[in-house]
């Protein structure tokens, strides 16, 4: 098979739609290997499709994952910037300095089946866009409660990210849940993942097949 990472586009809109539907929310019975992906509807995958830095890896054509972040300007114009206040942080100097660049890691979805290694590749593409436009912190959440979301844990402790603040949030079909926020230095996370042996295979992949090019600046 031939992977190919590249930036998504409005074409692509149906199947990552597909791939979140792939991924529901079971309470009865969470995956720690499969995830699962919360609200989003159609209109902002293609809004962030536009606007964000939306990233997809592909086998002979066939999407097989996305990643999606929300860079500083984007992140500090957002309605999440809007909400920062209702973060219950867990202690001092752990909220995004005002003037560093800092990006949000909105989503990492791989469809059901795919191998781990895609998702790696995906996440290290992504965040070395975000080094090379200088970002400096990036931030992630992950669903706490009513089921916590530990698909995203590993990948997370990986590159040294720190659970820094809950949040209460609310999803259509779901109800209010607590998200977990987590903070990574992101220079220090790329080193940390990439002195692993998947890490070190991740990177070789990407090197090979070449990441998305045309980062929109901070």
């Amino acid at each position: 098979m031939t992977m190919r990472l590249r930036r998504a586009e409005l074409k692509d809109l149906d199947a990552i739609v597909a791939i979140k539907e792939a991924l529901p929310l079971d309470p009865r019975s969470p995956s720690r290997r499969g995830g699962f992906l919360l609200g989003c509807p159609r209109e902002r995958y293609a809004g962030l499709i536009q606007t964000a830095e939306v990233r997809i890896v592909e086998e002979n054509r066939v999407m097989g994952g996305f990643a999606i972040a929300l860079p500083n300007a984007l992140l500090r114009t957002s309605d999440l910037w809007e909400r920062r206040d209702l973060i219950r942080w867990h202690g001092e100097n752990v909220e995004p300095p005002s003037d560093e660049p800092t990006a949000y890691f909105d989503q990492l979805a791989l469809r059901p089946g795919w191998p781990r290694l895609h998702g790696l590749v995906l996440a290290l593409a992504m965040g070395r866009t975000l080094a090379e436009s200088e970002h400096a912190h990036l931030y992630a959440t992950i669903l706490h409660r009513p089921v916590r979301n530990e698909a995203a844990l590993p990948l997370l402790r990986a590159v040294g990210g720190q659970a820094v603040g809950l949040v209460d949030e609310t999803y259509d079909g779901v109800g209010p849940v607590v998200s977990e926020l987590h903070h990574v230095r992101l220079l220090e996370g790329l080193a940390a993942v990439t002195s692993t042996a998947i890490g070190m295979r991740a990177l070789r992949t990407l090197l090979r097949v070449g990441s998305a090019s045309g980062a929109r600046r901070p």
